[in-house]
């Protein structure tokens, strides 16, 4: 199927809307990235809160729009998309995975129970036409190597000023959680904020960091450096 033909569906006022990517895309410099699945971990934790935390610098390299491309239906999207704070990236709910088939990443993960998905990868596309790809390798497991939001910015430009990755992970009434929050917007830092519910902030916070049971828990291109104490000491 070519690219502009591909649909996928929306659901506007409890209504499906079939929407073409061609008509979202003809004239237009945008990159989509995809990925195996909403709320899986890589997806949550790394591929998507990247993207949503340098929309504003693949913005200014040129890029009107950044997509996320996922066979997951619009009712998981929106609600993922809700869960983690984001606001600029726009979803392509690919639940009948025209989208992935047409772009080539339709891959089958039955052994893991999880039926037909799209493999992880990001393009650049201009008015329609793949300039670039990145698709992660066919080895087992959920290779996370060439596909990320970095490489793509890179690509594009490879002299463009990248921050670091920050991603908090708390809880909405935790104190230390909103001083993390005002300390990170008064030095003007992007970051993600992912909230969680009391039920389940132990089961999160103890996966995410082993022995930990606090919130915020922040990490920081990848890597856990503790809770807001530990944050303002860093930025003093």
């Amino acid at each position: 199927m070519p690219l502009e033909s591909a649909k996928f569906v929306r659901f506007e006022g409890g209504k499906p809307t079939s929407v073409c990517v061609g008509q979202l895309w003809k004239g237009k410099k945008v990159v989509v990235f995809a990925l195996p699945g909403a709320f899986t971990p890589t997806c949550t934790t790394s591929h998507l809160p990247r993207y949503e935390e340098l929309y504003e610098t693949f913005r200014e390299q040129g890029v009107d729009e950044v997509y996320c491309v996922s066979m997951n239906d619009d009712f998981v999207m929106k609600a993922w998309f809700e869960k983690l704070g984001v606001n600029n990236i726009k979803s392509i709910p690919d639940g009948n995975g025209e989208v992935s088939k047409a772009l080539g990443i339709w891959m089958s993960r039955e052994e893991l129970g999880f039926g037909p998905r799209a493999r992880r990868s990001s393009f650049l596309i201009n008015d329609l036409k793949i300039e670039k790809s990145f698709i992660e390798s066919e080895t087992p497991g959920d290779p996370f190597e060439v596909s990320g939001a970095e490489n793509m910015l890179h690509f594009i430009n490879p002299d463009a000023q990248i921050p670091k990755p920050i991603t908090v992970f708390g809880t909405h009434a935790c104190s230390y959680c909103i001083k993390t929050k005002k300390l990170l917007e008064e030095k003007r830092l992007k970051y993600v904020f992912v909230e969680l519910s009391p039920s389940e902030k132990s089961i999160v916070i103890g996966a995410l960091n082993q022995g930990a049971s606090t919130t915020p828990q922040i990490f920081i291109d990848g890597k856990c450096i503790g809770g807001y104490t530990e944050l303002a000491a860093l930025l003093q």
